[in-house]
């Protein structure tokens, strides 16, 4: 399998997820080795000690997030506000979202703040 060479992402990746349980973890797992230290990624999700030690093992940083299946307005207000402040202090090249509730909080927060979701 030839391996193909990835672009360069100046900023790095931003990974807006639901919680990661399971196969999304085990995805989550391979996209982070792939792309390696050679590549800034940033992680928000709702929080869990496993997934914290995920992220220091691979150097990526992490946000966690009031991110929940139900609709909550003044907590996902909230969360809307910490991804906006996230990505703009960030600047990643690419906002890369899983589920529905983070697509929910994710996609207006990307176009808002002028990154690519």
């Amino acid at each position: 399998m030839v391996r193909q060479q990835l672009p360069e992402l100046k900023q790095g990746l931003f990974y807006l997820i639901r919680p990661a349980k399971g196969g999304m973890r085990e995805h989550l797992q391979a996209l982070l080795s792939h792309f390696g230290p050679s590549y800034r990624t940033y992680l928000a999700s709702p929080g869990s000690n496993e997934m914290e030690g995920l992220l220091v093992l691979s150097g990526s940083s992490y946000l966690r997030l009031p991110l929940e299946a139900e609709i909550h307005p003044c907590r996902d207000l909230y969360s809307f506000w910490l991804v906006c402040r996230a990505l703009l202090s960030t600047r990643p090249s690419l906002l890369h979202i899983h589920g529905f509730k983070a697509a929910l909080i994710g996609r207006p927060a990307a176009g808002l703040t002028g990154v690519p979701a």
